[in-house]
């Protein structure tokens, strides 16, 4: 296998496709950290060798072809769930007559099978680097693959994707795009971690304890290349359940979450941050996320507080119809 190498990304733009694979002009500038964001793309070589002869290959073809896209980013509730779209559920219009746009996205429960556009949203990506390039690179069928969110005290909640795409060409990117500025950015200071077992989400909250949170979300893709005279994925199939697990470190300071660690109480889990003002109410974010606490709970020592590791693997929960929930209270209806 011949492998590119990683490409450092300084244009990222994208555009919500109506089918997925089919390539559609970019209609947003993708906010993402400078020097993080990355192409990965490899070509298979196959190589003919060359008879009766030591010295290797006589000829090489081009074989399959694949590409991803690292993308980290700071959170914003306007840019959320256009993200949801690629990880969770498609949902481009929220709901609310006023200034508060409410998006409410949940991955479907049963098994989407051989097309992710069974329960995906996916984009069109144009990906450059110094403008000295003769063109970029425009890549359709991106759908997520993993997201990794951390949250602390003193930061910006940060996410990490990585996402599949389907089909690579080189073109000119879609001009006149300018960048987007923003009324909130999700902060740890404005964030509240809650944990219930009876109760519904958000009920209790784990006040003055929680250190840190890390969700992790794979949904599973593969590319499924096919005899059907391409070089790229003729689809992205999600044959298995995907896996989201939640690290959350809080000062130890009762037995409540041992005792539910012990006897494997099922557990809910919001991650909440709430932000400025907005029509009648705040920009909001709620991550649900139902499960139970993990084969082992260590326990630490931070400065000399103890500080317990609270470890969740997913469960199905009846209220959410799934295993975790996305909730957004934004400005933007509808999603471009």
């Amino acid at each position: 296998m011949a492998v590119a190498p990683v490409t450092t990304l300084q244009v990222v733009q994208a555009g919500l496709e109506t089918t997925i694979g089919t390539l559609v002009p970019a209609t947003r500038v993708v906010d993402f950290l400078p020097g993080q964001a990355v192409m990965r793309r490899t070509v298979d070589s196959l190589i003919v060798p060359r008879a009766g002869s030591r010295s290797g290959g006589a000829t090489a073809w081009g074989g399959a072809e694949d590409v991803e896209l690292d993308i980290p980013f700071y959170v914003t509730p306007d840019d959320w769930p256009w993200w949801g779209n690629l990880f969770i559920q498609p949902l481009t219009t929220g709901t609310g007559a006023g200034a508060n746009k409410t998006y409410a996205q949940t991955p479907p429960d049963t098994n989407v099978g051989f097309n992710a556009g069974n329960a995906l949203g996916s984009a069109s990506f144009e990906v450059g680097g110094k403008d000295t390039w003769p063109s970029e690179f425009k890549i359709a069928g991106c759908i997520g693959k993993t997201l990794d969110l951390t949250i602390k005290p003193n930061t910006v909640w940060e996410a990490k994707t990585t996402l599949m795409g389907m089909l690579t060409t080189q073109a000119a990117k879609t001009a006149a795009l300018s960048n987007r500025t923003f009324a909130a950015y999700a902060t740890g200071p404005n964030t509240k971690v809650y944990l219930d077992s009876a109760s519904a989400f958000g009920t209790t909250q784990l006040v003055g304890r929680s250190v840190s949170a890390d969700i992790k979300l794979d949904l599973k893709p593969q590319a499924r290349h096919t005899l059907d005279g391409l070089a790229t994925p003729y689809r992205l199939a999600i044959p298995d359940p995907y896996t989201i697990t939640a690290k959350v470190i809080a000062e130890f300071s009762a037995l409540t979450e041992y005792n539910a660690w012990t006897a494997k109480t099922s557990q809910r889990l919001r991650l909440a941050y709430t932000g400025p003002v907005l029509g009648s109410g705040n920009y909001q974010i709620f991550w649900d996320i139902g499960g139970v606490w993990g084969t082992s709970m260590p326990i630490a020592n931070d400065k000399g507080v103890f500080t317990v590791e609270l470890d969740l693997l997913q469960l199905y929960d009846s209220s959410l119809s799934a295993a975790h929930m996305w909730t957004t209270v934004q400005s933007v209806s509808p999603l471009v």
